[in-house]
């Protein structure tokens, strides 16, 4: 729980940034294999990590907003430390298996085609799509699991202002499920079983498969919770 309310802004700046990073780079994984798919270049880290004429790559945007958001005095010095580490931890190579660029292969993982996204970033794991149904799939599962991840860092959000201001907050019903059918991940839930319903899956998107990758994502989300909201 944060110790001041500064602290408690920080936390939930640095956790909106992290969100719409992480939807960002899903948007960039999207276009390169669409680009891929269709035989054009497409320039991954100029998307994702820097872009050295516009600098509005992913990485540049968050960059930015820490440096805003770090110079303004209300982050404790092991906010900002583990944020950075965050950071990196996250926009590492496939090497690193916690890394976005390493999950990427367990959304565009059908290796029907037999080409690999590396071919275009060496970064990146993942296949070239091999058709348009294959196409359509894996990049509307990055997009559900965009929307998971965003809607369960909200959560959190609650979750520390609540406790802030000594209220009682739900946080599973809110990030997981409810009798509703509300929570977090009963909507990704519920858009996977939506999406497998069409048909035009690969088999390692199976329903299952779709659902046990929601399921790591919360538990990844869950195990950084402490970046954002480090022992005071």
């Amino acid at each position: 729980m944060p110790d001041t309310a500064d602290h408690e802004k920080c936390s939930a700046a640095v956790v909106k940034i992290f969100t719409n990073a992480i939807k960002c780079v899903i948007k960039c994984h999207c276009k390169q294999a669409t680009a891929l798919f269709n035989n054009k270049v497409f320039n991954e880290e100029a998307c994702e990590g820097h872009d050295p004429v516009k600098g509005k790559a992913c990485k540049d945007k968050m960059d930015a907003q820490f440096t805003k958001l770090f110079g303004s005095g209300i982050c404790s010095s092991t906010q900002i430390t583990g944020a950075q580490a965050e950071e990196s931890t996250l926009f590492a190579d496939k090497s690193n298996t916690l890394s976005l660029d390493a999950q990427n292969g367990a959304t565009f993982c059908d290796s029907t085609s037999g080409a690999m996204i590396m071919t275009s970033d060496s970064d990146d794991a993942g296949f070239v799509p091999a058709n348009k149904n294959t196409l359509k799939c894996e990049c509307t599962v990055g997009k559900n699991q965009g929307s998971l991840v965003a809607a369960a860092l909200k959560c959190h959000i609650k979750l520390a202002h609540a406790f802030a201001k000594v209220h009682a907050f739900d946080e599973e019903s809110c990030e997981e499920t409810n009798p509703s059918q509300k929570g977090a991940l009963d909507k990704y839930n519920a858009a996977s079983t939506k999406l497998s319903g069409k048909g035009i899956c690969p088999p390692c998107l199976s329903l299952a498969n779709q659902l046990a990758l929601g399921t790591g994502d919360l538990a990844q989300v869950d195990a950084a919770n402490s970046v954002a909201y480090p022992c005071p």
